[in-house]
C-alpha cells in the first residue's frame, strides 16, 4: 500500500481523496476530484474512473494501480512494434 493511502476502510464524503495518490502518480498526471457523491480519477485532466464516496481507499488505489500497469503494458508494446 501506499504510503500516503488512509488506512480507515470507507471514506466519508469530507475525505481527503487525494491522499490515496503518491507523489509519483501526481508526477505521472492523476488527480482526484471529488462532487457531492462521485471521486473521479483524472489523467491528465481526463477522466479515467468514478467511484461512489462508499468504496473503500484500497479499491480506489487498486484502481491506481491497475490504470499505471495498462499504460505501462501498452508504452512496453508500442515500443516493440517500432
Amino acid at each position: 500500500m501506499g504510503q500516503n493511502m488512509k488506512r480507515s476502510g470507507n471514506h466519508s464524503a469530507n475525505s481527503d481523496y487525494s491522499l490515496i495518490l503518491t507523489d509519483e502518480d501526481k508526477a505521472k498526471g492523476f488527480c482526484v476530484m471529488t462532487r457531492g457523491g462521485s471521486v473521479m480519477l483524472l489523467k491528465c485532466g481526463k477522466l479515467v474512473a468514478w467511484f461512489s464516496t462508499a468504496i473503500s481507499a484500497e479499491t480506489m488505489r487498486a484502481m491506481v494501480e491497475l490504470v499505471r500497469a495498462c499504460e505501462e503494458t501498452k508504452k512496453s508494446t508500442n515500443k516493440k512494434k517500432e
